[in-house]
């Protein structure tokens, strides 16, 4: 009983995907705090007290997520994932990892895309680039930051959720539910890729198809979900609207070269589903598309489409 009492319990506390503190709570005496602080990638780098002074050295990590002075420490490390001191190895949920040869030590369960070849060296890491990604959990890469891709993944599931308040069977959830099954599950080889940018210019999403493979862009800075404190509330309402884009683009294909009509026949469509999520969710749409004292507005939907038409045309230089 004695060897159990000199071992404290160590409890990590999570907001939105990252690590933000340490409590330990010892077996007799006072549970204290430390508070986490992690780079872009979400491995910590440091720990402060109560009072914000630094409490342990510095960590610092290799590209791939070795120790820098080869000294490892069991618990939270690269990328937030559990590092395991006495293999050295780091846990990321389906599988192990090695940071020496930045490689995992077993497949990845995803198979290499035949038609591309993506994922064609099924034990590297992150694409080979650990600089620009990340594993969340040791199959796909995100394009984003630890926390980017749990928000990212919490809303993807919200639009399934907010189909399922349909009636079964209705347009309203089909429409919903094409989207959220065009997202798919982490990496299913549906080439479908999220990724989030930060970005001055005057944009929340955008979609985009070439060669059978989407890009759904997210502008950071549009979206308080993703940390910024000015920018709107709805993230789960741009990737309705640019999961439908995705959607009709794989579908039917990319509008038409400076083609209005084309733009905007995608753009009420993309317009019309993020109304319906907005329904579903309760939540008054900025723009008026749908509201809870006013329901749909009809007008309100052709006028976004109209402006994101006219968006899309200056981009080409002018539509006929």
């Amino acid at each position: 009983m004695g060897g159990l009492q000199a071992f404290p319990w160590h409890n990590h506390i999570y907001l939105a995907g990252s690590l933000v503190a340490k409590r330990t709570v010892p077996f007799s005496g006072t549970t204290s705090i430390r508070y986490q602080h992690t780079d872009a990638l979400g491995s910590p780098v440091a720990e402060t007290n109560e009072a914000g002074a630094l409490a342990q050295p510095r960590e610092r990590l290799t590209a791939y997520g070795e120790p820098a002075d080869g000294t490892w420490q069991a618990g939270p490390g690269f990328t937030g994932h559990q590092m395991d001191a006495s293999s050295r190895l780091v846990y990321m949920q389906q599988r192990y990892y090695d940071p020496v040869s930045g490689r995992f030590l077993s497949v990845d369960l995803v198979k290499t895309d035949s038609a591309n070849g993506r994922n064609f060296n099924r034990y590297w890491y992150a694409n080979d680039n650990p600089h620009a990604y990340v594993d969340p959990d040791g199959r796909y890469s995100c394009k984003g930051n630890r926390a980017e891709c749990a928000a990212i993944k919490k809303k993807i599931a919200d639009i399934r959720r907010a189909a399922r308040r349909y009636g079964q069977g209705s347009s309203n959830r089909r429409a919903l539910n094409r989207i959220a099954n065009f997202y798919g599950t982490e990496d299913d080889g549906n080439k479908v890729e999220v990724r989030v940018v930060t970005s001055t210019q005057a944009f929340a999403g955008e979609a985009s198809t070439v060669g059978g493979a989407t890009t759904i862009t997210i502008n950071a800075v549009a979206h308080q979900e993703l940390g910024v404190s000015t920018g709107r509330s709805d993230l789960g309402a741009t990737l309705v609207h640019e999961g439908n884009h995705g959607f009709d683009q794989a579908r039917y294909g990319m509008p038409k070269w400076k083609s209005r009509s084309s733009e905007f026949w995608h753009e009420m469509r993309a317009t019309a589903a993020e109304a319906l999520y907005f329904k579903s969710e309760a939540i008054d749409a900025p723009s008026g598309i749908w509201t809870k004292s006013g329901g749909f507005d009809a007008p309100a939907i052709q006028d976004q489409a109209e402006r994101s038409t006219e968006a899309w045309c200056d981009a080409q230089g002018g539509c006929r």
